[in-house]
């Protein structure tokens, strides 16, 4: 199986395009919020629906701080596109779990949630997190992994408090948000990444065999 990760796409569609002309033969694209930048929901969707039609993929996708809140509970008519905050989504022999928005941050953004509020949403995802190989999508960080802003850790304790239960059964872990960073690393048995924002033409490549995970960045 063959992911393509995106991120922060914010709008800049042609950048997008270059990027999904330049990788061939997806089985799903994920993309892990910031579709838009401050624009109305149907963007999005207008944004999303280029996705599937250029890829010829399922497309996933969780809203990032900066998308419309309507975004949250939106569904495609066609099951071609899936929202998953909040929710787990069946892909092959894997179970994937998104969360969109971020934790707190100093700007009061369009989708921002409390600690409080993340951990009753991860609390959701408890009783299939305990026999499934995971895939989490969360558009903010994990505190402590690569999210060190001016000295400061700026990623979600509640995120991480779920990594470390769970760091055995997650596979895979797509996140976005801090532009400042463009990884991928392993934290126990988890391969974290940050695909870097699309709206600069970096993306992320996951393939998956034999449940073996590899995570390769891209750029255009």
């Amino acid at each position: 199986m063959r992911i393509l990760a995106l991120t922060d796409i914010h709008g800049r569609i042609s950048k997008t395009k270059k990027i999904l002309a330049s990788v061939r033969e997806v089985d799903a694209v994920i993309v892990a919020g910031d579709i838009t930048h401050f624009e109305p929901w149907e963007k999005a969707v207008e944004i999303l629906e280029i996705l599937r039609e250029s890829s010829n993929a399922t497309v996933l996708f969780i809203p990032g701080n900066c998308d419309d809140p309507e975004l949250l509970n939106y569904e495609d008519e066609d099951n071609e596109i899936i929202n998953i905050h909040g929710k787990s989504y069946g892909l092959n022999n894997y179970i994937v779990f998104g969360i969109g928005g971020s934790n707190p941050t100093p700007f009061g953004t369009p989708i921002e949630f409390s600690e409080e509020k993340i951990s009753e949403i991860l609390d959701k995802f408890e009783e299939d997190a305990s026999g499934r190989n995971i895939i989490m999508v969360t558009h903010a960080p994990i505190h402590g992994i690569n999210d060190k802003i001016m000295g400061v850790h700026v990623g979600s304790k509640a995120l991480h408090d779920f990594l470390e239960k769970y760091s055995d059964k997650i596979s895979l872990w797509i996140t976005g948000h801090l532009h400042e960073y463009r990884y991928a690393t392993n934290y126990n048995d988890t391969i974290i990444i940050n695909p870097g924002p699309a709206m600069r033409g970096y993306y992320g490549l996951i393939e998956i065999s034999h449940e073996r995970v590899k995570a390769y960045l891209g750029s255009i």
